[in-house]
């Protein structure tokens, strides 16, 4: 039997994740509820359900079992209909919405379609790739008026060639509307019929909306995830420069070399340090630069993470550092550690530094880039992050500035994983306001910014030194 593994340190620590029922099968047949109880202990957030029968949820109505899972904080999102035909479709579909599913599965060929070779333990389908699109297309139109998502689960006899050389998976995928079916991939079976799910992911982007994880031992069984033989990558992580999906077996990767560039004179970011360079600018507190240029009436931030960054660039009290056209693409990965060495005429300041890809003139649009834009160098952010500078040492014990008195403020920016594609430049912004995202700092250190006073906030002048350094890794 399968048991539930995973481990909750803390009870602070967030549910998350979800479990398929049938793998606790059994459990679930002798005591549903305290069964689910457990899942919760066990740190699950969500559930696929694989249990209906006789228009109940392991023996519960669709009302009760919906209220169940509210009771103990599980989300259900998918369940395996099986037994499902276009005569029964109606009501299975009206209990599956009222027990709260987002996705109604087809588990397998149904109508009588499946088959199973007891003495060889082999799997297949009577009937043709065209007959089960049809009713899978039938099924989806029904799910999609009341509300539903349908999507088909594969075993491993989708994925090979069937006796009219054809591969049922893929003519599923190619004679199917995505408005009205789509697809759940078990990783485990795609790995048993021989095929590479990340090629499929990758020829038809969008279409598998869930999946099965499992592993498989080298008897092609089923095995733990991780403790078997598919190479499962620790990380996939979107390229937002290539715009592609990568996989890497340790993250961050073991192959990325970690690079510095120093922020030198005539704006440029050079390999050498030079201590006594020093680019200095006004921050004024009552002309705090805006996190978007965009006017709105609301504060709406996640949009401003890829913002074109002409806008700040452009401003006085912005510094701007980049390097030559790129000869080659460069990847960055993981961490970025910024080591500034400033200085300010007052006792406070924030320090904010933004990583910036700069398209090349006559780059092409975007489907998604807005109307009144161009990609013509377009100043994508890649990252970003701001340090109060008086929590510079200490989160608890906040110090001031000595006014004019070179300091190093370091900050973390968060993990990346961005191509910055031959012809593009990197740029680096610094500044000291960014509002509203980040609240004013006066630039006079006060006991609790919150409370200070008019006449705190004054204009400073902030400098910024050439032996300032910013630590990316590199992909080899």
């Amino acid at each position: 039997d399968e048991t539930i593994t995973t481990t909750i340190e803390t009870e602070e620590v967030a549910n998350f994740g979800g479990l398929a029922l049938y793998t606790l099968r059994d459990a679930m047949g002798e005591d549903p509820k305290g069964t689910l109880e457990t899942v919760y202990d066990d740190g699950y957030a969500y559930i696929e359900a694989a249990g209906y029968a006789d228009g109940k949820f392991y023996n519960m109505t669709p009302q009760d079992f919906k209220s169940f899972l509210e009771s103990i904080d599980i989300k259900p999102v998918s369940t395996h209909q099986g037994s499902v035909t276009l005569e029964n479709a109606d009501q299975m579909i009206a209990d599956v919405k009222a027990a709260g599913f987002e996705y109604f599965v087809v588990p397998v060929p149904p109508m009588g379609m499946f088959t199973f070779d007891a003495e060889a333990r082999t799997m297949g389908m009577d009937g043709t790739a065209k007959e089960l699109t049809d009713i899978l297309t039938t099924l989806g139109k029904k799910c999609k008026e009341q509300g539903l998502k349908l999507l088909y689960h594969n075993h491993d006899f989708e994925y090979k060639e069937n006796a009219e050389g054809i591969v049922p998976i893929e003519y599923m995928l190619e004679n199917t509307d995505p408005e009205f079916v789509n697809f759940q991939m078990d990783l485990y079976w795609v790995t048993k019929a021989g095929a590479d799910p990340v090629t499929y992911f990758e020829k038809y982007p969008g279409r598998f909306k869930l999946w099965h994880v499992k592993d498989m031992d080298d008897q092609g069984r089923f095995a733990p995830v991780g403790e078997g033989t598919i190479d499962f990558p620790e990380a996939s992580m979107y390229d937002s420069g290539s715009r592609e999906w990568d996989s890497y077996a340790q993250w961050p990767p073991k192959a990325a070399e970690t690079k510095s560039f120093y922020l030198g004179a005539d704006q440029k970011l050079t390999e050498n340090a030079i201590a006594d360079y020093a680019n200095a600018f006004v921050s004024d507190p009552s002309k705090p630069v805006p996190y978007s240029e965009d006017i709105k009436m609301v504060f709406t931030p996640r949009k401003y993470m890829t913002d074109d960054q002409r806008f700040a660039a452009r401003r006085p009290d912005v510094l701007v550092y980049e390097t030559e056209v790129l000869d080659d693409d460069m990847t960055i990965t993981g961490e970025i550690l910024a080591k500034l060495q400033v200085a300010t005429t007052g006792t406070d300041a924030d320090w904010v530094v933004k990583i910036v890809d700069v398209y090349p003139a006559g780059a092409e649009d975007y489907p998604e880039t807005q109307d009144y834009l161009k990609m013509d160098n377009y100043q994508m952010m890649v990252r970003s992050e701001v340090m109060r500078g008086r929590f510079r040492e200490s989160f608890s014990e906040p110090k001031a500035f000595e006014p004019n008195q070179k300091t190093e403020v370091d900050l973390t920016l968060q993990g990346v994983n961005h191509t910055f594609l031959k012809g593009h430049k990197m740029q680096i912004q610094i500044q000291s306001t960014w509002f509203p995202l980040i609240d004013r700092n006066p630039q006079t250190f006060v006991p609790n910014i919150y409370k200070a006073d008019a006449e705190d906030f004054q204009k400073q002048t902030h400098t910024v030194f050439g032996d300032s350094e910013i630590q990316f890794k590199v992909l080899k």
